[in-house]
C-alpha cells in the first residue's frame, strides 16, 4: 500500500506541521509579550516617514511623493489601461 519513503516522507511533514503550530506564537526574548510589543521591537530601528501630515499615497526612493489623484490621472490616460477597463465592460 504505501512503501517505507512516503511513510518517512508523510511523518516528516506531519512533525514539522506539529513543531510550526507548536512554536508559531513564540517570539524569542518576548515570551509573554503582545503581537504589538513585537512589532514595536522590530521597528525601533526603522526609519520613520518624513511626511507630517496625512498623505495618501506612496513615496517612491527620493522623489515627490505621488499622491492617489496623480496615479488615478496616469491610469486614466493610459491607453493599454483603457483597453483593459473597455474589454472587460466596466
Amino acid at each position: 500500500m504505501f512503501s517505507n519513503s512516503k511513510l518517512v516522507s508523510i511523518g516528516l511533514l506531519l512533525a514539522i506541521l506539529l513543531i510550526s503550530l507548536v512554536f508559531s506564537s513564540y517570539i524569542e526574548g518576548l515570551e509573554n509579550a503582545s503581537i504589538s510589543d513585537a512589532i514595536d521591537v522590530i521597528n525601533k530601528d526603522a526609519p520613520k516617514p518624513k511626511i507630517s501630515e496625512t498623505f495618501d499615497g506612496i513615496v517612491l526612493g527620493k522623489n515627490k511623493p505621488l499622491s492617489i489623484t496623480d496615479i488615478t490621472n496616469t491610469l486614466q490616460n493610459n491607453p493599454g489601461v483603457q483597453k483593459i477597463i473597455s474589454n472587460k465592460g466596466l
